[in-house]
């Protein structure tokens, strides 16, 4: 036994001795390329062109098989790296950290020239990105790209993992891949207009991306404050979503098409199939948390959406004809209403919270809106109202519950319409398909 430690032990300090600054990870028995060994020879200082060297090592390991390892340092690249027809490869760095600390990790650095994703997996399978910070190099680079920074399309068992994708200018963009994972995983300070982006482009169909324990926020005011962090596009069909933070920007999630609501769904061209999301936290985003523009299934449960500023925490569009569950969630402190539907084929709410909203502008909101063409709605043992409500304070949200004029076939009962500051429920439909009873309502006025 102590003659195995001392070998192992001795390979780490050949490995530091020679310049490679850290021993090479465990690769589980996989062929390891260290992009600074030779005859690689990247330098990882942030001034050299790292591209070519980093370029050279993928090529050595889609051929062979194998790691990847970027040891820690800053690797600045001037064109996009591109992983072709590879089968079994990761590629792994020394920790994602913030940018500015590459001595303690690895950092991926892209000058702003690139025109394309700073890394992009392209018809390839079982491929792992991971511990690593991708980010743009300087100030300038980061006011001018608008590219992904992670590309992968026409790939299957995709997965990033460790990462930090900080101060960029591109997010993630996926296509016509299937059995896609991004975990453990911090977007921070983003340029583009969406963060992670599955199934915007024509062309293929995306199956199965899971998205677990991320988190993005965009803290500077120099990143894109409209920034829509998930799109769902035309092309999507499953998201699994656990875990996952998205803090301010524009818009927490966003399902839609450029193709008619009629479109087949889960085909290609047409729209966004399925959204499945469990502890999904959306805060402070300056349009509505959540847009529902066109698909065909989301569920949604134990999730807390607050502080839409200028708009709602979640909206039905008039343009979507398809369900939706949301369970076990609280939709707090929006500037307008908390759920307002305008379109969607059985909407189903129960046992939520919906409270504390219309922020912008006091008691012209209701918390929960209904308008045609919406149809199908059920709302059960749901709390909808203000609960903050101190000594002598009216209540926020005009209306608890707003059945509006012409909306058919909904059901109402045994939802807790408090401390609204004009009535807990509001029905001006008198549709004879309504059932609408057994609710516990009152306002703070009475």
């Amino acid at each position: 036994m102590a003659r195995i430690v001392f070998v192992v032990l001795l390979a780490a300090q050949s490995s530091l001795i020679s310049g490679l600054d850290v021993p090479l990870p465990i690769s589980d028995g996989l062929v390891t390329v260290n992009v600074k060994a030779s005859p690689y020879n990247a330098s990882g200082n942030g001034h050299l062109d790292d591209t070519q060297a980093i370029q050279n090592a993928l090529d050595t390991a889609i051929v062979t098989g194998g790691l990847v390892y970027l040891p820690p340092g800053i690797f600045r690249i001037s064109a996009s790296l591109n992983s072709s027809n590879a089968n079994g490869l990761t590629l792994r760095g020394a920790g994602a950290v913030p940018p500015g600390q590459a001595t303690q990790g690895t950092q991926l650095c892209v000058d702003g020239n690139v025109p394309f994703a700073a890394l992009s997996i392209n018809t390839s399978s079982h491929v792992i990105v991971t511990d690593m910070t991708l980010t743009s190099c300087s100030n300038n680079s980061f006011r001018s790209r608008s590219h992904p920074i992670l590309e992968i399309a026409n790939s299957f068992w995709i997965k990033g993992t460790n990462l930090r994708i900080d101060t960029a200018n591109g997010g993630i963009l996926i296509n016509a891949s299937n059995t896609v994972t991004i975990a453990d995983t911090l977007i921070n300070n983003i340029m583009a207009p969406v963060g992670i982006d599955i199934g915007a482009v024509s062309g293929g169909r995306v199956d199965i991306v899971q998205l677990h324990r991320i988190t993005t926020n965009n803290e500077l005011a120099s990143s894109n404050q409209s920034i829509v962090w998930l799109h769902m596009g035309q092309g999507c069909n499953t998201v699994r979503a656990d875990n996952v933070g998205f803090i301010n920007g524009g818009i927490g999630v966003r399902l839609d098409s450029q193709f008619p609501a009629w479109s087949d769904p889960g085909a290609e061209p047409a729209k966004p199939l399925f959204l499945f999301a469990n502890d999904l936290e959306i805060d402070f985003p300056l349009m509505d948390a959540i847009q529902l523009v066109q698909g065909r299934t989301v569920n949604m449960v134990n999730s807390y959406v607050q502080g839409a500023k200028n708009g709602s925490g979640l909206w039905i569009a008039p343009t979507w004809t398809a369900e939706v569950q949301v369970s076990n969630t609280r939709f707090f402190g929006h500037g307008k209403r908390g759920i307002f539907i305008q379109g969607g084929t059985d909407v189903v709410l129960t046992g939520n919270i919906i409270a504390d909203n219309s922020i912008q502008t006091a008691q012209k909101y209701p918390a929960i809106e209904m308008v045609t063409p919406s149809t199908r709605v059920t709302l059960t043992g749901n709390q909808v109202g203000d609960t903050d409500l101190g000594p002598n304070t009216q209540g926020r949200t005009s209306y608890g519950i707003v059945v509006g004029a012409g909306v058919a076939k909904v059901l109402v009962t045994s939802n807790m319409c408090c401390d609204n500051a004009i009535q807990g429920v509001l029905v001006l439909s008198n549709a004879s398909s309504n059932i609408i009873n057994s609710n516990a309502c009152s306002s703070s006025t009475n």
